[in-house]
């Protein structure tokens, strides 16, 4: 049983106390004044002792360490601005931890509590694993690295953006990250996705989701590769007039509606079901556009199914590998699903659904963002806000809760982006910031998520038209017609736009940065496209008519590659299709048909490396 040391914390963003089972180190970090950083998972890695854990801390960039028996050991300082991420024991007596924002991995030491060296990897660092001959890195930036002491050297380069990279039975696969697929990295080659998957919440029309997202992959022992992503709904979203069972509400979409849930009981934690006595879930048909998911890629191909929650940024699986535990960022909870407990389906609602469980903490503790499972089978959780680790035991009760810092690093406009309505927050249509890629039908039109990174005050007036003047009316067309929420005051909305004006446009994919810019600026000016798409932005605030009926306002040219598919319509699947698919604006948008063949080729590989 892990040693209890008492601590007591006052829950400023909470307004209440934690009991006074807590054990840490007190005193506010230094940077608790900036914005706090977009959530993404993954910050809690267990070494390989079994009892040793590295708490990564973005806001702060602060690597804690933390023994489950003794208590907070130490933090370890990070370079400024580097939100660490991912942690990994590397076998060596160190955690490595990618470094996000700088390009680095970090050493850090666990005899000595302290950083070491950092190695140069990739621009955007993301998953870690451990391997044959080293750790496997993934890079949004599409390279599959080898990191090896201090050498990183590149397996691969991917024209996707990576999430997680796993080593199964001898085998690299890798997740991309927005599509949701499963990728064999030695080939570059599809090894599967996830399904469509098809409901019926009218018993008339089959509604359609499609994955997107893939929040985190992994491996269980027997090589079954396991993926928590997300689902998104394909067609025009229900109306809030064919929704009777719902309450009157200023919705015109119904985009995060759903039908009202039962409220959990007043209790610590609830009970983890038994393969023997699963208890099912209780969401319901839903009327949202988005759901969680998770799917099995089996021999016989992906199986998928739902689960509840919103926003599943990070998940674990249990030693035996029968229990996956989901932490959703912004509904608060944690999911148990029971593996072994085959899916059943409802015909009415579907998509299939599995017995599983939402541990839900009282107090509540809010944002879930890291979850590992000890050797013995208890389970961590990090939560921001208050900024605690959580141990649970295999019966799923709290054992310990370690304080890792106080006054959370929290901001109103940071809250108000992950924020659920009911079954989505922005979060979930604008991962980190960016966007899913995922095409919409609004008013009967399709409309592409826009992103919303590299700059987001300086595109106004926003949306797809540049009709809506001020972000405030970007929140009563968005935040509350569609999805259901309720318009915040002037000063979180501010707070928001800071928050989303802080965040950086994606770096180009990594195989597309040996162009020949000189070639592409000659072809991108004799193409015109420098007359709307101007500046350090390569963008405008004008909206513009592109053959494509309605005016669209000029988009931003930075990090264009990282953005598929293109259009407002999500029309051109990739960006040479943009200027060959007449349908996509052909000689309506630029001049781009007077290129010849390496001109065009050199205006592609250009937009690639922006």
């Amino acid at each position: 049983m892990p040693l209890r040391l008492v601590g007591l914390l006052l829950v400023a963003a909470c307004g209440s106390e934690l009991p006074p089972a807590s054990v840490g180190i007190g005193g506010g970090g230094a940077g608790t004044t900036r914005q706090p950083a977009p959530l993404f998972g993954g910050t809690v890695a267990v070494a390989l002792d079994g009892r040793t854990v590295a708490v990564s801390d973005p806001d702060r960039d602060l690597l804690w360490i933390v023994d489950v028996d003794k208590g907070v050991q130490a933090k370890v300082t990070l370079p400024a601005g580097s939100q660490p991420g991912r942690a990994i024991d590397d076998g060596q007596g160190h955690f490595v931890v990618a470094l996000r924002k700088r390009g680095q991995v970090a050493r850090v030491s666990m005899a000595t509590r302290t950083a070491l060296a950092s190695t140069p990897v990739c621009a955007e660092p993301r998953g870690l694993s451990r391997a044959e001959g080293g750790l496997l890195l993934a890079c949004a930036t599409g390279e599959v690295m080898r990191v090896a002491g201090h050498e990183a050297t590149v397996v691969r380069a991917l024209e996707r953006e990576v999430r997680d990279v796993l080593e199964v039975k001898g085998q690299v696969v890798a997740s991309a990250f927005r599509e949701a697929e499963l990728l064999d990295v030695m080939s570059g080659g599809s090894m599967g996705r996830p399904r469509d998957m098809a409901a019926f919440p009218k018993s008339v029309t089959p509604v359609v989701f499609e994955p997107t997202i893939a929040w985190r992959t992994l491996a269980r022992a027997d090589g079954e590769v396991v993926m928590v992503h997300q689902h998104e709904r394909r067609g025009e979203p229900t109306t809030a007039a064919s929704m009777p069972n719902l309450p009157p509400v200023p919705v015109s979409s119904g985009y995060g509606r759903r039908p009202p849930q039962p409220t959990p009981p007043p209790m610590t934690m609830m009970p983890t079901p038994t393969p023997t006595t699963p208890a099912p879930t209780t969401q319901g048909c839903e009327e949202s556009v988005m759901r969680t998911a998770v799917t099995r890629f089996t021999t016989s191909g992906p199986v998928s199914f739902e689960v509840p929650g919103v926003l599943p940024v990070d998940a674990a699986l249990s030693p035996d590998g029968h229990t996956l535990a989901i932490a959703h960022a912004a509904s608060h909870d944690v999911t148990l699903v029971d593996l072994r407990a085959p899916p059943t389906i409802d015909p009415s609602c579907g998509p299939a659904n599995t017995p599983g469980l939402a541990l839900h903490q009282r107090p509540r503790l809010e944002h879930p963002v890291g979850l590992a499972f000890l050797p013995n089978g208890e389970l961590l959780v990090h939560y921001r806000a208050p900024h605690v680790l959580v141990l649970r035991g295999v019966g799923g009760t709290e054992v310990t809760r370690f304080v890792l810092e106080a006054p959370a690093v929290e901001s109103s406009g940071h809250r108000l982006f992950h924020l659920s309505t009911g079954s989505i927050a922005c979060a979930s249509c604008h991962p980190e910031g960016h966007d899913d890629g995922h095409v919409w039908t609004v008013g009967g039109q399709a409309r592409r998520t826009q992103a919303l990174s590299g700059g987001l005050l300086e595109t106004a007036p926003f949306h797809w038209a540049g009709d809506l003047p001020e972000l405030q009316d970007v929140m009563r067309d968005t935040f509350v017609s569609r999805m259901g929420g309720e318009l915040p005051g002037v000063d979180a909305i501010t707070n928001l736009g800071q928050f989303l004006e802080g965040l950086e446009a994606p770096r180009p994919l990594a195989r597309a940065q040996a162009a020949n810019v000189a070639a592409g600026r000659a072809a991108f000016s004799k193409a015109g496209c420098g007359t709307c798409h101007s500046g350090t932005k390569l963008g405008s605030t004008a909206s513009m008519p592109i053959g494509k009926g309605a005016a669209t306002q000029v988009p931003s040219l930075v990090g264009v590659s990282r953005r598929g598919p293109w259009m407002r319509d999500g029309c051109a699947k990739t960006l040479r299709a943009r200027f060959v698919d007449a349908s996509c604006g052909g000689a309506s948008h630029g001049d781009a048909h007077t290129l010849t063949p390496a001109e065009l080729d050199a205006l592609v590989a250009y937009l690639e490396g922006l």
